[in-house]
């Protein structure tokens, strides 16, 4: 992993951060740095020309994942939310008929996801650093806005899922990291105020 990747995280130090919905209720969630992981994982990917099984490739890889938990303590959200910081590998298929090899694209990114009772559920991933990954396949993450309002509060340099219908609405920025989200009942929740322990 590049070592600014780091740099689109701002959890460094034990906080509560709190937020509130449309009518003023808060939520209150924790970041400790005990809630921090860091591991080497390894990464194994398969790829069979045309369908045919014997014509194999395999990369196995161990990449770095840095993992960081932000813990509801209300009770009123009904979930906490995961966030990952890891290496991505993506293969680039060569061009039908061809007899070149499948090319492997390492790239940085952020996955988000919301930890509920049946599991985690991702619902936002951030290309953090582009490396070799090929600009046709951008598309696959979400850009950067610029400005977003969020109730009566404006962010700057916003990523969301804001275009993606299938999953929970999440907002982040590299200041406060989750700026917004969608709660299982619809409801948005706003960044209100993160207070350092």
């Amino acid at each position: 992993m590049l070592e600014n990747a780091r740099d689109s995280l701002p959890y460094v130090q034990d906080a509560d951060i709190l937020f509130k919905d449309a009518s003023g209720k808060q939520a209150v969630f924790e970041y400790r740095s005990d809630h921090f992981g860091y591991e080497r994982r390894d990464y194994i990917i398969e790829y069979h020309w045309d369908n045919n099984p014997d014509s194999k490739y395999v990369v196995a890889a161990t990449r770095d994942l840095y993992h960081y938990i932000i813990i509801e303590q209300t009770s009123i959200v009904g979930f906490d939310i995961d966030i990952d910081l890891g290496v991505g590998i993506a293969k680039s298929y060569p061009p039908a008929n061809s007899p070149s090899e499948v090319d492997y694209l390492v790239y940085d990114k952020l996955d988000i996801r919301f930890e509920l009772n049946q599991g985690l559920h991702s619902v936002l991933q951030i290309l953090v650093n582009q490396r070799e990954f090929e600009k046709e396949f951008l598309y696959l993450f979400e850009s950067i806005q610029s400005e977003v309002t969020l109730l009566d509060q404006t962010f700057y340099n916003v990523y969301s899922n804001t275009t993606q219908s299938d999953y929970r609405k999440v907002w982040y920025n590299t200041d406060f990291g989750v700026i917004g989200f969608e709660d299982t009942k619809g409801n948005i929740w706003v960044l209100d105020s993160i207070s350092a322990i």
